[in-house]
């Protein structure tokens, strides 16, 4: 009997081992796994949300029984909020990507302006244009509670859904692109965006010729890796005026986080060149600020470049650093 309790006592000490041990496994796997802005699960049906935010529209809450894709944007996940999203061209490649200006808008009250600037304002920077070519946006609703939702973009007219003649799908889906990261970055919440025509709110299935893939006739946000520039100055904007010290910010993923800062002269003669670090390196855009000190520079117009780092070198192979450019002026006249 002796033994035999033995072995059942060694028995339980085995599989409370075992048991111990495939806990630790399933915590570090949690910990290790990774999401991007596109692929984040798709919640159950549950209760429809309720709109948190209106513009010239007073149509009630969603359906019930609809599926969301959706997430919070917390400080540790997601760049500075306000931006608003246009397309530009790569250094050296010509690549269309897509680049942030920072705006005053700010929250779920300014997601019809914010969005109506991405589609048809004009850009601070001359180097950046919209794409959208889906015609007028009439209003724009966050339906959320507090756990799940979607944002709900009217369009005005549903005979500008279609991709017009010399629009390549790249240009098209850049276009959507700017729409959904602007409303992710101003409405504080990353939810799939439904576009919608007529009075019944019918959806748009084929917005431009790019098919709507998220759940429920939406169009989620894709990697940043294949539609934003991986570095971007926010301030000072283009052509701002620069007296002395002043504080640029950005965003950028980089090398071990390394943004290089370089500044021109009209001349296009290297009067500075330096570098800043980013909060972090991988997997998304973390912000970066660098103290640039212009205190006895000559009056003129001046380039200022950030760049991402480039380890391997174009003479490797590589495409080179990305480089996001702003004009800066001096005046010492005054």
């Amino acid at each position: 009997m002796r033994d035999a309790a033995v072995a059942m006592s060694t028995d339980r000490s085995w599989w409370t081992a075992l048991a111990a041990a495939l806990a630790v496994v399933g915590a570090l796997a949690g910990c290790t796994s990774t999401g991007t802005e596109a692929d984040a699960p798709s919640p159950p049906p549950s209760q429809a949300p309720s709109a948190t935010s209106t513009q010239d529209d007073p149509t009630p809450a969603a359906e019930p029984g609809e599926e969301r894709t959706s997430g919070r944007l917390g400080a540790a996940a997601a760049p500075p909020t306000g931006l608003v999203y246009y397309a530009g061209r790569r250094a050296r490649t010509g690549e269309l990507l897509l680049f942030a200006e920072q705006s005053t808008f700010d929250g779920r009250g300014d997601l019809l302006p914010a969005t109506r600037e991405a589609t048809g304002g004009a850009p601070v920077d001359p180097d950046y244009t919209s794409l959208w070519s889906g015609g007028a946006i009439a209003s724009v609703r966050l339906f959320w509670d507090g756990d799940e939702g979607y944002y709900r973009v009217r369009l005005r007219d549903g005979r500008r859904t279609r991709r017009p003649a010399g629009t390549s799908m790249r240009e098209a889906h850049l276009a959507i692109q700017q729409v959904v990261w602007t409303l992710h970055s101003v409405g504080g919440i990353r939810a799939p965006v439904r576009f919608s025509t007529g009075r019944d709110d019918d959806p748009v299935t084929d917005l431009l010729g790019v098919p709507a893939t998220g759940p429920d006739d939406t169009y989620l946000a894709a990697h940043h890796s294949g539609v934003l520039s991986a570095v971007n100055i926010l301030t000072p904007a283009d052509g701002s005026p620069v007296d002395g010290v002043v504080e640029v910010s950005g965003l950028a993923e980089s090398f071990e986080g390394t943004v290089g800062v370089r500044v021109r002269d009209q001349r296009g003669r290297v009067v500075l060149e330096d570098g800043a670090q980013a909060e972090q390196c991988c997997g998304r855009l973390f912000p970066w600020t660098y103290v640039l000190d212009t205190t006895g520079w000559p009056s003129g117009t001046y380039t200022l470049e950030a760049l991402t780092d480039d380890p391997v070198g174009i003479a490797q192979g590589s495409d080179g650093p990305e480089i996001e450019t702003k004009t800066i002026t001096i005046d010492q006249t005054e």
